[in-house]
C-alpha cells in the first residue's frame, strides 16, 4: 500500500483480492494515506481468474511467503509480476516476474512503474491472456511443474 501510495495519482487502482487477519489494518492505512478512491478491496473470491484478466501488473509485497502459487497463476494468465524477494518467491517466479528487495516502498514503487509502463509488454501479456484460456493456464502450469521436477 505503502509503495502504492508514491504512483501518479490519476493512473492507478489497485484491487485487494483476499482476506485475512491484516484487512482492517490495510484498510486502515488506505485511509490514512488517501487513497479510498484508488483502492478496492472485493475479498475473498472464487473467481480469480476474472480478476487476473482485467489487471495490468500483479504485484507481490509480501514480508514472507511460501511457495507463491497466486504469482504463479498471474504469470500464467499472461500478467507481468512484481514480487519482493522473499521466502518462495524466485523459486516460483524463475526467470519470468521482476524481483526486488523487501520492506522498500519506493523500489517496489519503481519496479510496479516499470512493469505498467512497459507498453510492449503489457500488450503481449494481454494479447496472451485474452487468447489464453483455461487450456493456455494448464499449459503453463504442465510447463512449470515439469521444469521444477528437473
Amino acid at each position: 500500500i505503502r509503495a502504492f501510495s508514491l504512483l501518479p495519482q490519476p493512473a492507478s487502482r489497485l484491487v485487494w483480492v483476499g482476506d485475512g487477519p491484516e484487512r482492517r489494518r490495510i484498510e486502515e492505512l488506505v485511509l490514512n494515506l488517501g487513497l479510498r478512491d484508488r483502492v478496492v478491496f472485493p475479498g475473498s473470491t472464487g473467481d480469480v481468474p476474472r480478476w487476473l484478466s482485467a489487471g495490468d501488473v500483479y504485484v507481490s509485497s509480501s514480508a514472507w511467503e511460501g511457495f507463491g502459487l497466486s504469482m504463479v497463476e498471474a504469470l500464467a494468465s499472461g500478467l507481468p509480476v512484481v514480487a519482493t524477494d522473499v521466502g518462495g518467491t524466485r523459486e516460483a517466479l524463475g526467470t519470468r516476474g521482476t524481483l526486488v528487495k523487501g520492506r522498500d516502498p519506493a523500489v517496489l514503487a519503481g519496479a510496479m512503474t516499470a512493469a505498467a509502463t512497459n507498453r510492449s509488454h503489457l500488450r503481449e501479456s494481454r494479447l496472451g491472456a485474452e487468447a489464453g484460456s483455461q487450456q493456455r493456464m494448464l499449459d503453463e502450469w504442465e510447463s512449470f511443474y515439469r521444469f521444477r521436477s528437473q
